[in-house]
């Protein structure tokens, strides 16, 4: 497996990234570093790789499974999210995300894994969705989206499971250790994996097995040795002997038996030659007797007989061909002759029909030339352009209007803006005064609370502490006559405080009130400058309007009209236009009915003309098509009779052939009395063939009788 390039898409702190193994840069270096600050996205590289190869991560397989809160309310009971949902990698704040890995797997294929999930609409507000995956080759032999089969299949092109890959190929943070505290079975195993070595183990457990099973065969062999014992000398005399006397016995049966065999042998030969002699002798007593039937010796004349009567078959053929034709001419002349007359009437009734349709043409013509269309068409376009240009001068004196009126609703705006100004001025400037009172007088409370505050501070505390009752106070010379504790002192400074804290709030409410008259007359001061815009360009536009509506009032001849005179007498001029532009539309419409009827009937007498030339066409046809009928019977008459003399010359030369006869040799082909003589041939052949079997089956019975053995009696019975 080899990993060439991935593309990060919103997943947990990477929005969007591309790292190609294979590039310029990674695809040379044999090994490179992935680093960087904490939260930069390290592990989310790692874990994206996860994603899109098993769809799990080891992130979230190490968090512990708390169900969560959805988004949205659902009524589903599937739809039930935790904690280390793999969903929860998504980045916060997106619709949807993906992890997209391109690599090469053990088959050396190019492979795309995809993990995908987003949320409802795509929205980043709404609940999660299922993440979805996809494996497919690059050059689209495999595509899968079920995830047990990419399971399978991520598993088979990498060699490594998901814990396996994660203990080797990918350790997540901390889990380096479990690596090394795997047992020897499970590191063999990944290694193995890593490094392609397996097969060595493989080999090392069939060359065991074979080393058990030799062991065993060889055990098995060293008892078997181990259960044989050794003869003495006489037991092994007395064996020989036997096995001497065994085989003179053997000897003695193997001659009688190889004579009995001899005798055998002849005698099967002989009786399969008598077999075969008897078989050939019936062939050839049948082979004779099918020769010699009456159906043989008919079969061979018709052969002889079609082979000379050649010419008279075909002589006979082209007569009754020509007989045949002249027949079909002969019944055709009637309808012949009838399709003729029949032409000639529908050629006069398609003259007919050109006339009459070509007077109708003409009378639509001529009344069409009694109206002058181009004036016509001249007089309704005048018509049109003078009540679109009254049409538009009542649109623009509509306009104008619209513009005068948005004007003077700016204006009164503008007039209004300007006295709720003055008005906020004036109460910016009656609040002036109060606020500076207020101010004064938060100044002077605030110097009486300091100066209290100085009399009452912890020295002055401390002399007065010594002064006992009837001693006068060395500050201000007042006589105590009572002890002064803390508390006394702070009774002194809390009415000041209040009076500065009243003072303080006078003074802010005032100020505020200030600020907001100031800033009510700021805002105006904007508004005021925006209508002011507006106005300049309402004015712009309206001028505009003015000098464009009295351009179109001098076009239409209305400039010594006031604008209400001009309004009636577009009105009224409009209503006497209509009244024309219809008359001249009924003009128009009788003209364009009449050049609509005239282009049909143009139409029909070219079709009409087009079916006469046809029908004049198929009458030269008809009639020349029974003139060539007409040579074509007096030919065939003519060959009728030289073929006649050709069969009478025929049947001269071949007497034993008679009509009849002849009539009945036309009624095969070719290939029949070929099969036909074939047939008879093979059983001339198949005779010849018997006769030799034979001749050569009596030479092998009187060889055999010259080797036959010498039989003891009732041996050949």
């Amino acid at each position: 497996m080899q990993l060439k390039k991935l593309t990060i898409h919103n997943i947990a702190s990477i929005e969007d990234a591309t790292i190609d193994f294979s590039g310029m840069e990674l695809g040379k270096a044999p090994i490179f570093l992935i680093c960087g600050e904490t939260g930069a996205g390290k592990t989310t590289i790692l874990d994206s790789i996860c994603l899109a190869l098993y769809g799990e991560t080891p992130r979230m397989t190490s968090v512990s499974k708390e169900e969560l809160e959805l988004m949205e309310p659902s009524d589903s009971r599937t739809e039930r999210y935790y904690s280390n949902d793999n969903s929860q990698l998504l980045h916060r704040g997106a619709g949807e995300g993906f992890s997209k890995l391109l690599f090469m797997g053990n088959d050396d294929k190019d492979y795309e894994a995809v993990w995908e999930v987003h949320r409802a609409h795509n929205k980043a507000h709404k609940r999660l969705l299922r993440p979805t995956r996809l494996l497919c080759a690059v050059d689209g032999s495999y595509s899968e989206n079920r995830i047990a089969e990419i399971k399978a299949k991520v598993i088979e092109l990498t060699g490594l499971e998901y814990d396996q890959f994660c203990r080797t190929v990918m350790l997540a943070q901390g889990e380096f250790t479990k690596f090394l505290k795997s047992n020897k079975a499970e590191k063999s195993e990944i290694l193995e994996k890593l490094t392609g070595t397996e097969i060595y183990s493989k080999l090392g457990i069939r060359i065991a097995e074979k080393y058990n099973k030799v062991k065993g065969d060889w055990q098995q062999l060293k008892e078997e040795i181990e259960r044989v014992s050794l003869l003495t000398d006489d037991e092994l005399e007395a064996k020989r002997n036997r096995q001497e006397e065994i085989s003179r016995l053997v000897k003695e049966k193997t001659e009688a038996r190889l004579g009995i065999i001899d005798k055998l042998t002849w005698l099967t030969t002989a009786s399969k030659n008598e077999d075969i002699r008897k078989s050939v002798a019936a062939n050839i007593t049948l082979l004779e007797e099918s020769m010699e039937s009456e159906s043989y010796r008919n079969d061979r004349i018709l052969v002889r007989d079609y082979e000379v009567s050649g010419e008279g078959r075909a002589a006979l053929a082209n007569f009754k061909k020509n007989e045949e034709e002249m027949k079909v001419r002969q019944e055709s002349l009637p309808f012949l002759q009838k399709d003729v007359e029949q032409a000639s009437m529908l050629e006069k009734e398609a003259t007919e029909k050109c006339r009459g349709l070509e007077q109708d043409v003409a009378s639509i013509e001529e009344a069409i030339d009694k109206i002058d269309v181009d004036k016509l068409t001249k007089d309704y376009h005048a018509l049109t352009d003078r009540d679109k240009m009254l049409a538009d001068l009542l649109t623009q004196t509509e306009k104008l209007r619209g513009d005068e009126k948005a004007l003077s609703i700016l204006e009164g705006q503008n007039k209004e803006l300007t006295a709720r100004r003055e008005e906020n001025i004036k109460k910016a400037e009656a609040l002036r005064e109060p606020v500076a009172t207020a101010d004064k007088e938060l100044s002077e409370w605030t110097e009486k609370l300091s100066k209290a505050e100085m009399s009452v501070s912890d020295m002055v505390k401390d002399l007065r502490s010594r002064l006992k009752k009837g001693e006068h106070c060395p500050v201000c010379g007042a006589l105590v006559d009572k002890e002064i504790t803390d508390e006394y002192f702070e009774s002194l400074l809390t009415p000041l405080r209040d009076s500065k804290k009243r003072a303080e709030i006078m003074y802010l409410t005032l100020k505020s009130n200030e600020e907001a008259a100031e800033k009510l007359v700021m805002s105006d001061e904007k508004m005021i400058k925006r209508v002011q815009g507006k106005i300049k360009n309402a004015s712009d536009a309206l001028e505009v309007t003015r000098n464009k509506t009295a351009q179109m009032i001098k076009k239409v001849g209305l400039d010594s009209l006031s604008e209400e005179e001009i309004e009636t007498a577009c009105s009224k001029e409009r209503e006497d236009l209509s009244i024309q532009i219809e008359i001249l539309k009924e003009k128009q419409k009788l003209v364009e009915n009449l050049q609509k009827d005239l282009r049909k009937l143009r139409k029909k007498l070219k079709d009409a003309n087009a079916a006469a030339e046809k029908v004049k066409e198929t009458a030269a046809n008809v009639r020349l098509k029974l003139k060539e009928t007409d040579g074509e019977i007096k030919a065939l008459n003519t060959t009728h009779e030289r073929l006649w003399e050709d069969m009478r010359v025929f049947f001269i030369n071949n007497p034993e052939v008679t009509m009849a006869r002849l009539t009945k040799l036309a009624t095969y082909n070719q290939s029949e009395i070929q099969s036909l003589k074939e047939r008879l041939d093979s059983v001339e052949d198949k005779l010849k063939l018997e006769k030799g079997k034979m001749e050569a089956i009596l030479t092998q019975i009187s060889a055999h009788e010259q080797v036959r053995p010498d039989f003891e009696e009732n041996e050949t019975k």
